[in-house]
């Protein structure tokens, strides 16, 4: 069943949720109302997200304000990542100055 928000003139809106790749390469969910349902409807509003009308009656997903778990990270994406060796060879500490003037 599709999560469906009646708005404050009467019409119902469907929401939908569609998986895109942004120009970085980077996968995100785009979130929109429609005023019929689709095949990429949802059932609930996403974790993070309540819904919110705007002054012309459209219905919009907001954030709201609550903490949002980060996305767990791949055993393959771990293997990219550089290790620290935990020795500091080669290594400087360089002390801060400060500009009197």
């Amino acid at each position: 069943m599709a999560y469906t928000y009646t708005n404050s003139r009467g019409t119902t809106y469907v929401l939908h949720g569609r998986e895109t790749t942004l120009r970085n390469g980077l996968q995100r969910t785009l979130y929109f109302f429609a005023k019929d349902a689709r095949e990429d409807a949802l059932d609930s509003v996403p974790a993070g997200y309540e819904v919110m009308e705007t002054k012309n009656g459209l219905p919009v997903l907001k954030r709201d304000g609550r903490f949002i778990p980060p996305t767990p990270v791949k055993t393959e994406e771990v293997a990219d990542v550089p290790q620290e060796t935990g020795d500091d060879e080669g290594s400087e500490e360089v002390e801060p100055t400060v500009e009197e003037g």
